[in-house]
């Protein structure tokens, strides 16, 4: 049976059949509370009990932004909550210069907790920063910024030309990875999303590229600039505008030939197979892919839900609480289900994957790291009942944002004469998401330095980079003043 071929006055009777082979619809209510200009927010409760919250956005809002968090703002180090996370989140400015509002935010990917790395891949407003496994063959959820989303299955990485760097002279040397730690004869590509940092040992060699057409989007080239090259120096500060390619051993020694001043091209592309496991899905377009997850799985494939895909897997016979994220042609919706408490006992996959078909009449959804980890926030306030009885420190999340371009200020020029009032901090980006590089003191004198970001308000500031000695970095504005006309001699502090 189509369920979107039925009238609207039998739906309500028709929604009571599907779930009367395992739950009931309490409330008839259909009440969507509006959290945010094209968003909606509602609590379901089902017998058994079972409580489910659930947040929609409307396809069509310009404004609106599906991004992945991570966990301290890096792939590398430590946990964090989803509250957290998208507290990070708010006012941060991505490579379009546009300000993030979040508004909701639910937890992403199983990770370990031998490395805290999420299970699978992730790619963060448009940076591809963390390689799915090639062949995985679970759910991977995507979102693009022209609104269109998708829902893959295997992918590969590895093969002639899919993902690597090129130099001036048309040497072309292929990747061994993406922000992981660099092993013996490896090239490895670091991101400002890996840490402050690429935390190498002094066998090696790294270079340092100004990208010059951030972000780092799969299928598509990105160019930069070599600006810095150490040999066996150990490791290099990653700026938020700059990646490091690093190659140790046998990958080492291209590296040696290159220097400061010539142009790099990295690529990456990957191979979509789909569901290559005899299903009917084909393979996905990657190409300006903005955010990404992995998850468990579908839950609901083309309309239907395919129980079969998970006869083998416990989350058929065991209710658990759950998070998901489901979509059809007008909304998108994250999901999460309360469970192993009295007051709500979770859900399977097939039962979560019903309500999402025949209830919010979505055409797929994946599900994504349940369990304890099952975390809804919206506007900053945790909505559901996290079963470990406080929320679960994770790897990752997706968030739901509002996005308007950042103000910019015109308070100072390139080549403007600074100075600071107090003891400074100097960030690898423009906000305090990004690491500090160094500590400038009270009093000293510097630069501003030209970039197209200057002035950008993020984090409840607006930011300038600029250098004193060799040091260069992004500080707020509050902290800088002119010394143009200051009586002061700050020139002793150049």
């Amino acid at each position: 049976m189509n369920h979107k071929n039925i009238s609207p006055k039998n739906k309500a009777v028709f929604f009571v059949i599907i779930f009367s082979g395992f739950f009931s619809l309490f409330n008839f209510c259909f009440a969507w509370e509006t959290v945010a200009p094209g968003m909606e927010y509602q609590q379901f409760t089902l017998s058994g009990p079972v409580n489910i919250f659930v947040v929609r956005a409307s396809r069509a809002n310009p404004n609106l932004v599906i991004d992945s968090m991570m966990s301290q703002g890096k792939i590398r180090t430590g946990l964090e909550t989803v509250r957290n996370m998208a507290n990070r989140y708010e006012g941060y400015v991505n490579y379009s210069k546009e300000q993030y509002d979040v508004v909701a935010a639910i937890n992403g990917d199983y990770f370990s907790y031998s490395t805290n790395y999420p299970t699978q891949g992730q790619v963060i407003s448009g940076n591809f920063v963390d390689r799915y496994p090639d062949y995985g063959g679970t759910g991977i959820f995507g979102w693009k910024r022209d609104g269109s989303v998708f829902v893959d299955a295997n992918i590969v990485n590895t093969g002639i030309n899919r993902q690597y760097i090129k130099f001036e002279n048309e040497e072309q040397y292929e990747l061994t990875d993406l922000n992981v730690a660099r092993g013996t004869n490896q090239l490895i590509l670091y991101t400002p999303q890996f840490d402050n940092h690429t935390y190498t040992n002094n066998a090696g060699t790294e270079l340092l590229v100004k990208i010059s057409n951030m972000p780092l989007l799969i299928e598509q080239d990105t160019t930069g600039t070599i600006t810095e090259k150490h040999i066996n120096q150990g490791s290099t500060w990653i700026p938020f505008d700059c990646v490091v390619i690093s190659g140790n051993g046998t990958a080492a020694t291209p590296l040696n030939n290159h220097n400061v001043g010539e142009v790099v091209i990295v690529r990456l592309r990957v191979k979509s197979y789909g569901d290559y496991t005899g299903g009917t899905e084909p393979g996905r377009n990657w190409e300006y892919a903005y955010a990404s997850v992995g998850g468990a799985g579908w839950i609901v494939k083309s309309g239907v839900v395919p129980s079969d895909d998970w006869s083998n897997d416990q989350g058929a016979i065991i209710r658990d609480p759950r998070t998901a994220t489901a979509f059809n042609e007008d909304y998108i919706y994250f999901v999460v289900v309360d469970g192993r408490t009295g007051i709500s006992i979770g859900m399977t996959f097939t039962e979560l994957g019903n309500f999402c078909l025949n209830y919010l009449q979505a055409d797929h959804a994946v599900t994504l790291d349940g369990g304890g980890s099952s975390t809804m926030v919206v506007n900053g306030m945790v909505k559901n009942h996290p079963s470990d009885g406080a929320e679960r420190a994770v790897s990752n999340g997706l968030m739901m944002a509002l996005v308007s371009p950042a103000p910019i200020s015109t308070q100072f020029g390139t080549g403007d004469r600074v100075g600071t009032f107090a003891l400074t901090n100097l960030y690898l980006g423009p906000g305090t998401n990004y690491g500090i590089v160094a500590t400038a003191p009270s009093s000293q004198g510097g630069g501003i330095v030209e970039h197209s970001f200057n002035g950008v308000y993020a984090k409840g500031n607006y930011w300038w980079k600029w250098k004193f000695g060799a040091t260069e970095g992004w500080s707020a504005e509050t902290s800088l003043m002119s010394i143009t006309n200051v009586s002061n001699n700050w020139e002793k502090y150049y």
